[in-house]
């Protein structure tokens, strides 16, 4: 059984959420932001997904090169989800543009590093009650 579910940020815009729950979406995964930058949209996305009878869960696109940034992102999170219901986990979002960032900054993600920095901010999210999951490619799963 498929459950119809969609990803969004602030790059899609205003969004008529009573109109994505007709079409049958029943959950969006919100962006929360990326690095220690707040999604512009996320409070609005959040605020009428879950208006609208939506599920949630959010996703942070994470431009961390090592674990200690990858816990301040955590952190951040954290600050940005406290009090608010999360039907779905908090996802890291990892992929060949946070590789790419690192990679300008002199910093090559290695398959150890990278699961470094995921398990730096899954574990942090986790240990704080929340249910996590990694969300990437197979492009970066093979570094």
């Amino acid at each position: 059984m498929a459950i119809n579910g969609i990803d969004v940020s602030s790059h899609q815009g205003a969004i008529d959420w009573k109109k994505v729950a007709a079409s049958g979406v029943e959950f969006a995964m919100i962006r929360t932001g990326y690095s220690t930058t707040k999604d512009k949209r996320f409070d609005e996305n959040y605020k009428n997904a879950v208006a609208a009878g939506l599920k949630v869960g959010v996703y942070h696109f994470s431009y961390a090169f090592n674990a200690v940034q990858a816990k301040q992102e955590a952190e951040f999170v954290l600050g940005l989800i406290k009090g608010k219901r999360l039907d779905y986990p908090v996802a890291f979002d990892f992929e060949e543009e946070s590789a790419a960032y690192a990679k300008k900054k002199g910093i090559r993600i290695t398959k150890e590093l990278g699961t470094q920095i995921a398990q730096s901010f899954l574990s942090t999210v986790e240990n704080a009650g929340y249910y996590v999951t990694l969300y990437t490619n197979m492009n970066c799963m093979n570094l």
